[in-house]
C-alpha cells in the first residue's frame, strides 16, 4: 500500500515539471484538512462500517468498496461551477470513483481511518497548490498531458485496491472487522457497567 501512496504523491512530482506549485492561503489549507477528514469519516468510516455490519459476507467486499466510492464521487458534482465544462466535471467524478475504490479497500483491509485522512488531506493540499501555481502563471488549465497521467495513476490505484480485497484476503478482512466491533462493543459495555 505504501508503494501506491508513493506513486500517488510521486505523480505530483512528475506533474510539477509542467505545473508550478503555488503558495496557499490558510483558508485553502484548512479546507483541504476539513475535506479530507469529513469525506473519509463520512464515506469510509461510517459508510463502509455500516455496509460491513449489514453484509457480513465475503462476497460483498467489492460492493462495500465501490458503493462508498461512488457516493463520494457524486458529491463532486457540486464542483460544476469551478470546472469549465461538463466533460471536465465527469472526468473528475470518474477519477474520484477510482480514488475512492482504493481508499475504501485500504480501509477494509486496515480498519484504520487515520492514514486515509492524512493522505486525503495531503492529496487535496497538493491539488490546491498546483491549481494556485497554474493560476499565478495566468494559465486557465493544467497542461493536457497531466490529466491522462493522473487518470492512469488513479486507475492503477483502483486496480490495486481491488487486489487488496481479493478473494484470498476476504476471510482475513471479516476477522479484522469482527475484532474491531468486539473491541468497540467491549468498550461500550465497560463504560455502561461503570454507571
Amino acid at each position: 500500500m505504501i508503494v501506491f501512496w508513493i506513486l500517488m504523491f510521486g505523480m505530483f512530482g512528475i506533474v510539477a515539471g509542467g505545473v508550478p506549485f503555488g503558495a496557499l492561503p490558510l483558508s485553502s489549507i484548512l479546507t483541504a484538512i476539513m475535506a479530507g477528514t469529513a469525506e473519509e469519516v463520512c464515506f469510509r468510516e461510517v459508510g463502509i462500517s455500516y455496509l460491513a455490519r449489514q453484509w457480513r459476507d465475503e462476497n460483498n467486499m467489492i460492493p462495500m468498496a465501490v458503493i462508498p466510492a461512488v457516493a463520494f464521487s457524486l458529491t463532486h458534482l457540486t464542483n460544476f461551477g469551478e470546472l469549465n465544462n461538463a466533460g471536465a466535471l465527469l472526468l473528475q467524478v470518474l477519477m474520484t470513483v477510482l480514488f475512492g475504490i482504493f481508499y475504501s479497500a485500504v480501509y477494509l483491509r486496515t480498519g484504520n481511518i487515520w492514514p486515509l485522512i492524512i493522505a486525503h488531506s495531503l492529496h487535496d493540499l497538493l491539488v490546491f497548490s498546483a491549481g494556485s501555481g497554474v493560476a499565478a502563471m495566468g494559465v486557465e488549465e493544467f497542461p493536457e498531458w497531466t490529466t491522462g497521467f493522473i487518470f492512469v495513476i488513479e486507475a492503477a490505484m483502483a486496480v490495486f485496491g481491488l487486489y487488496l480485497i481479493r478473494k484470498s484476503k476476504r476471510a482475513e478482512i471479516i476477522e479484522l472487522w469482527d475484532r474491531k466491533w468486539s473491541r468497540s462493543s467491549n468498550t461500550v459495555n465497560t463504560q455502561t457497567e461503570a454507571f
